[in-house]
Order: structure tokens, then C-alpha cells, then sequence
């Protein structure tokens, strides 16, 4: 009886100190899981926002460099198919856009693709072809036409004045009976270099100007403000993109294996030697990290079991914090309470636990 006693008495005690020990240790997770989730909760969203800003910045800028490439290239393809006709060379364009994109709304972007066009009407001599351009902003401006539209239209009336004038009067522009009585002269006399000179100088008088008093105003001083950004975000996009270059064909290629082992038609091992043959040692590496991952997950879950009381704890409430990569959180951080309760139940009892045997 006395060692049934005993017994009940350990039991009795066992229970009421293993309850404060795990109420304890309860709590001190609780609050270190909370203090480790909000601390990494805190950095994962000030490092997200950070990596997000800088992810769209870095497309934005390749963007940029995209569309400034792209009109380089239609401005190289023009002049090659018309042979230069107008006697403007590429650097020529650029640096007119430049100029005008500095005192105007207009993005040099705009304004080669307005050159690009014009530059099609072989007609259209070196000499004049700056005041056409200039032209094409100030009627732009003030009538509200999209510069695309309205670059067509002049470069199409000035090709060929006599008919051509027509295509401007659709676009809002009006000349009197005498103005295009005067064009037609010119263009019967075999002068139509005047013709083209008079018409823009009837340009000028109704909209001359208009371009570059809209980029004085506080509107347009924003505009230009805005075209000097995308033109340092083109510069940054020209880094990336050439840094990028030599890679994009290889990553092409991985991300139709990835896509294929999504799928399921392809397994792990074919995209570990994709990356090897796109990458070499680097792609190895990677295959072999992706592949140990994959294999090992449950083996990974369970290190966490492994490492013992407050690091443990400390793991998993990163974890958790960190989108929930181990989805195991709470009942390994029971067990960790478990096994804390149980140590500290046996140093307590230990005197009477080795009495009693």
C-alpha cells in the first residue's frame, strides 16, 4: 500500500507540474513564435515591396529600351528601303528628335516614329524635312490629333501637293480656294519643291508654334520631366537586356522543360541536365539543388525535429512567417512543448523517481 502511494503521489504531483511546465513553455512559444512572425513578417514585407519595386522597375526599363529599340530599327529599315532618299542619315534623325523632344510634349520615341513615316515619301528633300517635322508636332498640338495620323497625312500632301492637300483637310486643317489654286500652279509649272515650301509656310502661319508653347507649361514641363525618366530607364533597360542577352535562348529552353515536368510529361532528371547542357556547372548545381528538395521534403520537415527546443521553435516560426513553406508548424511545436514538459517533470521528481526504485 505504501508503494501504491507512492506511486499515486508522483502520479498526482507528475500531472499538476507537467501542466504549469507546458502552460509555460506554451506560452514562451507563443510569444517567441509571435515575436519571430512579426519580426520576419516585417523584413518579408519590407524585402518584398523592395524586390517588387525593383522587379518593376527592371521591366519598365527594359520596356523602354524595347520600344526604343524597335522604333531604331523601323527608322534603319525605312532608310535602307528608300535608299536615303531624303538625304537624312539615322544619327541626323536622332538628333533632331533630341532637340524637339527637349522643347516639346513629345518623347523622341514619337517623334522618330513620325520621321519614320515621312522618311517613306521620297519627295520630301534634306532641306526641308526638319520644318516638316516641326510642322507635323505643331499641327499635332494644337488640333489634338494623334502625331502618327497627322505625320501620314502631311507627308502624303506634301509627296504630291496638288492632291495631296485633301488628306490635310481631313484632318481639320483648312486652306482657301486661292491657296490650292496657287499649289496647283506650282505643281503644273513643274516647282514642286515651292509647292511643298508653301504649303508648310501656310502651316506655320496657323500653327506655328504650337509644339513648344505646350511644352512651356507646367503640363509640359511634367511631360518632358516624364520623357527624361523613360529615357534613363532606356539606358538601364540597355544594361539588363545586354546582360541578358547571351541567356535568353537558354532560359527559353528551361522554361519549356519546366512547363513539360509540370505537366508531367517530363521528370526532374530532364530538367537537371537541361540545366547542365544550358548552364553548365551552375545549371548542375541548381538541377541538383531543385532535385534534393524535391526528394528530401519529408527528410527536411523532420530535421526540424531534430534540432532541439528553441531553435526549432525559432525555424518554424519563420516558416510560418515566410508563407508557410513547412505546413507543419503547430504540431511540431506541440511536440517540442511535449518534450520540454516532460524533461522538466523528470528533474523535478528525479530524488523521489530514484527512490522509489
Amino acid at each position: 500500500m505504501a508503494t501504491d502511494s507512492r506511486l499515486l503521489e508522483i502520479v498526482i504531483r507528475a500531472k499538476d507540474e507537467a501542466s504549469q511546465v507546458i502552460e509555460r513553455v506554451g506560452k514562451s512559444a507563443g510569444s517567441t513564435a509571435e515575436l519571430l512572425q512579426g519580426s520576419f513578417k516585417n523584413a518579408a514585407i519590407i524585402s518584398g515591396a523592395a524586390v517588387a519595386a525593383l522587379t518593376v522597375e527592371a521591366y519598365r526599363s527594359i520596356a523602354a529600351f524595347s520600344e526604343s529599340q524597335n522604333v531604331l530599327t523601323q527608322l534603319d529599315a525605312v532608310l535602307k528601303s528608300t535608299g536615303g532618299a531624303a538625304g537624312i542619315t539615322a544619327d541626323e534623325a536622332i538628333k533632331l528628335a533630341r532637340s524637339l523632344e527637349a522643347v516639346t510634349t513629345f518623347s523622341d520615341e514619337a517623334i522618330l516614329s513620325s520621321q519614320t513615316i515621312l522618311l517613306q515619301f521620297t519627295k520630301l528633300g534634306k532641306d526641308v524635312f526638319p520644318q516638316v517635322e516641326k510642322t507635323a508636332l505643331d499641327v499635332a498640338t494644337r488640333l489634338g490629333k494623334d502625331l502618327t495620323t497627322v505625320s501620314l497625312q502631311l507627308g502624303k500632301a506634301l509627296n504630291d501637293p496638288a492632291e495631296g492637300m485633301t488628306n490635310l483637310v481631313r484632318l481639320g486643317v483648312r486652306f482657301t480656294q486661292q491657296q490650292q489654286d496657287q499649289v496647283d500652279a506650282m505643281v503644273k509649272a513643274g516647282k514642286a519643291a515651292e509647292a511643298q515650301t508653301f504649303i508648310l509656310d501656310a502651316l506655320q502661319k496657323g500653327y506655328g508654334g504650337a509644339a513648344e508653347a505646350a511644352g512651356s507649361t507646367f503640363a509640359g514641363s511634367l511631360a518632358k520631366l516624364k520623357n527624361q525618366i523613360n529615357n534613363i530607364e532606356e539606358a538601364i533597360g540597355k544594361t539588363i537586356a545586354t546582360a541578358l542577352s547571351p541567356y535568353i535562348g537558354k532560359l527559353v529552353e528551361v522554361a519549356a522543360v519546366v512547363a513539360q515536368v509540370a505537366s508531367g510529361t517530363k521528370s526532374l532528371t530532364d530538367l537537371q541536365k537541361t540545366l547542365t547542357v544550358q548552364f553548365g556547372t551552375i545549371g548542375t548545381v541548381l538541377g541538383n539543388i531543385i532535385s534534393f528538395f524535391a526528394e528530401h521534403r519529408n527528410a527536411l520537415i523532420a530535421l526540424a525535429g531534430a534540432i532541439g527546443g528553441f531553435l526549432a521553435i525559432s525555424i518554424i516560426a519563420a516558416t510560418v512567417a515566410m508563407a508557410g513553406f513547412i505546413g507543419v508548424s503547430l504540431p511540431v511545436i506541440l511536440i517540442f512543448a511535449a518534450i520540454g514538459a516532460a524533461v522538466a517533470l523528470l528533474i523535478a521528481n528525479w530524488s523521489t523517481i530514484v527512490n522509489f526504485f
